[in-house]
């Protein structure tokens, strides 16, 4: 990038007329009013520029380069909603959103009736890769369970920035 000094180099030896400096101070001042000119629009782009790369940088992060400053989502979960025959035996419900997320920060919540809810062998935890939560879990066969991941009551799954994930209802059913 060329510097503020050499800019104004080169504007002076544009501006100055071929047959000879003149020694007229109007002249002169005008001549440096107009470099001070130049020179401020250089700082300015190279400010603006310096703004637009941090930005470009801030958009080539995974988080943002898809969802930018989204709330986090459910993207999946263990046993996938909706699902009438899930094993009894599974022990783990597990939950993965679209962002990292908060460690130590959820919101399991029942939905219509504390029946509905599983029976909880332990704390829930994320795993390393700090989007998925586990819930440790005791079935029970041929029952439909159904909780809140977050609501409108709770809302502790809170990404990395402290925003609150979008509630979701996860519903399934075991097999008989």
């Amino acid at each position: 990038m060329i510097s503020h000094r050499i800019l104004s180099v080169i504007v002076i030896i544009l501006l100055t007329p071929i047959t000879g400096f003149s020694d007229d101070t109007a002249e002169i001042q005008t001549l440096r009013d107009k470099v001070a000119k130049l020179e401020q629009s250089v700082a300015q782009l190279s400010a603006d520029n310096a703004k637009l790369q941090a930005e470009n940088q801030e958009l080539k992060s995974p988080d943002n380069r898809i969802f930018g400053k989204a709330q986090s989502v459910v993207v999946s979960t263990t046993p996938m909603a909706g699902d009438d025959s899930v094993d009894p035996a599974l022990t783990e419900i597990k939950v993965r959103f679209s962002k990292d997320m908060i460690d130590k920060s959820w919101s399991w919540a029942t939905a219509y009736d504390q029946d509905a809810y599983p029976t909880t062998q332990g704390s829930p935890r994320y795993l390393e890769d700090s989007r998925t939560c586990v819930l440790p879990v005791k079935l029970e066969t041929g029952k439909t369970y159904a909780m809140w991941l977050n609501s409108e009551k709770f809302g502790n799954f809170r990404d990395k920035d402290g925003q609150s994930s979008v509630p979701y209802l996860l519903v399934f059913k075991t097999k008989q």
